[in-house]
């Protein structure tokens, strides 16, 4: 419902992002992965929690009475045991790592925002390339064109109606992705509204790649990898210390399993509780575990230094990116500046009576591709500056 709702005015960037935050699969999988991560650290936590078990049987004896686990047969025991120090076990702990679809979103919203003005302004040029053919169909009428400059007018018009096409098809596309992500009925035409971005701070690039270390969540997944199997390491290498639990254990005996004939004396209720002490003496599977364990932390450590690396490697790329958008977004905007200054003289030339309307449409239509390119190059500057943000964390900010 808020989705339907939404799209029957025109939606903001803000309003777009939230309502892919909440519809977005992969949003729904990321939450589902740190759940299970979340549980597999219970998992883990759960090895030093208390235990507590009771149970029954029926056993036959012939001679000293004993369990297959070599205890006496009771009637009825409950058992505690609960683990107060296992080096091996207390280095495995796991972190989770949440994924968001904001880039993608705000990227496909700018760029369905570019599509649709320069669809508007095609369209406009596509009706004045149309009349370029009109009015030259009347001067070849009349003698005073070749047919060669007909043909070169209806060129004029295919091509900017095979622009018209290819943007008609690409605003689809995008329509249907902001659907899927948003949750917006398909039946609703997705309405935007045309909006900038905030300006980007001038920084240098070792400032850029600090401040995306330090919200690249890559980089925080390796450090914690890292950390967990430090913490492994350090645990397996407790191997070589004893092992404690606490262990308790109640149980009642009977007589029938024959107990008062191999001891001088029947007790009916007995209660055991105590520390166990496991010390190893030769253990080889310590030795390899903690091999391997040294091993995974070495290769941990060299993940981190490789995002270190590509983050670097990211922010110069990214930056550099948004350098050469802003240039050509300049260079588009002064050559739409160029074409509308045209469509002035020729209208003013029109009002002197030195020129003909056949002049003011091709200068219309020369407008409208200018705007096109302007839309474009917009669209480009706008779409490096989102990666540059989403490299270095500022994307959640701009849209929290």
């Amino acid at each position: 419902m808020p989705g339907r709702a939404l799209a029957q005015d025109a939606l903001t960037l803000r309003q777009m992002v939230a309502l892919a935050l909440r519809h977005d699969i992969r949003m729904v999988e990321a939450e589902a992965k740190q759940e299970s991560a979340a549980r597999e650290a219970d998992v883990n936590r759960a090895r030093f929690g208390p235990n507590l078990f009771t149970g029954s049987g029926v056993l036959y004896t012939y001679g000293f009475p004993q369990t297959p686990g070599g205890t006496l047969p009771s009637i009825f025991n409950l058992g505690f045991t609960q683990t107060l120090f296992d080096g091996p076990a207390r280095g495995r702990q796991r972190a989770a790592q949440q994924r968001v679809v904001i880039f993608d979103a705000a990227s496909t919203f700018l760029e369905l925002a570019a599509v649709r003005e320069s669809l508007e302004r095609l369209r406009r040029a596509r009706e004045s390339a149309q009349t370029i053919v009109d009015l030259d169909i009347e001067r070849l009428n009349e003698g005073r064109l070749l047919p060669l400059d007909i043909l070169q007018a209806r060129l004029s018009v295919a091509r900017v109606t095979e622009s018209v096409v290819e943007l008609e098809s690409r605003e689809s596309t995008l329509g249907d992705q902001l659907r899927v992500v948003t949750g917006i009925a398909s039946e609703r035409r997705v309405q935007v509204a045309v909006e900038d971005l905030p300006s980007l701070p001038e920084r240098s690039p070792a400032e850029l790649s600090a401040v995306a270390a330090a919200a690249s969540p890559e980089l925080k997944a390796a450090q914690l990898e890292s950390r967990a199997r430090a913490e492994t390491l350090a645990g397996e290498r407790g191997g070589y210390w004893p092992s404690v639990d606490l262990v308790g254990n109640y149980a009642v005996f009977s007589r029938f399993n024959n107990v008062d004939v191999f001891f001088n004396r029947f007790q009916r209720n007995n209660l055991n509780v105590g520390l166990e002490a496991k010390v190893p003496i030769l253990t080889a599977q310590t030795g390899a575990s903690v091999a391997l364990a040294r091993s995974h932390l070495i290769e941990a450590e060299t993940a981190v230094k490789r995002q270190h690396e590509d983050i670097d490697t990211q922010v110069r790329r990214a930056a550099q990116n948004v350098r050469q958008a802003t240039a050509g977004r300049d260079v588009a905007e002064i050559e739409l500046a160029v074409a509308q200054e045209t469509v002035r003289l020729s209208e003013a030339r029109i009002a002197e009576g030195r020129a003909d309307r056949l002049d003011r449409e091709k200068a219309r239509v020369d407008e409208g591709r200018a705007w096109d390119g302007f839309f474009q190059a917009e669209w480009v500057r706008k779409k490096a500056q989102l990666e540059l943000r989403r490299i270095t964390g500022e994307l959640s900010r701009l849209f929290p």
